[in-house]
């Protein structure tokens, strides 16, 4: 068996600028690499729902859980999967330039809304001890990820 043989390539100049690693070397070889990209969408909804996560269960350890409700936990997690939702159909809306991104964009906010009256309704028709808290809850939610979402979509259609 021949052994595979390497080209050896002597690196001239190496460089970092604007978050992309930069190397020039001997025959005209350059190289870009870009070494740290920018967080997606779905990253910072992850980040933010960890957190609202750890402020939540430290209110319930400590006893400061007056102003939520039991079913909480049910409540971030149908927000954070309305969230991932929400970022597959944006992903398809930016394909294709942007052309079917108001499309997706208001096919978004319909589905939240049904499924969010879906979700309330279903609690509601099985019976909750506190209804008002829920409620209360869950638009604190809708209003957080809403708010969070569109500041997403924002920074995305300023970057393109």
């Amino acid at each position: 068996m021949a052994a595979k043989q390497r080209a050896r390539l002597d690196i001239d100049y190496v460089a970092v600028i604007d978050r992309r690693l930069l190397i020039y070397a001997d025959p005209g070889f350059y190289k870009e690499i870009d070494f740290i990209k920018k967080p997606s969408g779905m990253l910072r909804t992850i980040a933010a729902t960890v957190i609202i996560g750890i402020a939540f269960f430290l209110a319930q350890h400590f006893h400061f859980d007056r102003f939520l409700h039991p079913y909480i936990w049910y409540i971030l997690i149908f927000f954070f999967g309305l969230s991932f939702f929400a970022h597959r159909l944006m992903e398809l809306g930016f394909r294709n330039n942007r052309e079917k991104f108001v499309t997706f964009y208001i096919a978004v906010i319909v589905g939240r809304i049904i499924l969010s009256l879906v979700f309330i309704g279903l609690f509601l028709f099985k019976g909750l001890s506190d209804s008002f808290l829920f409620i209360t809850n869950f638009f604190a939610l809708y209003l957080f990820y809403t708010c969070f979402e569109i500041y997403g979509f924002y920074r995305t259609l300023r970057r393109n």
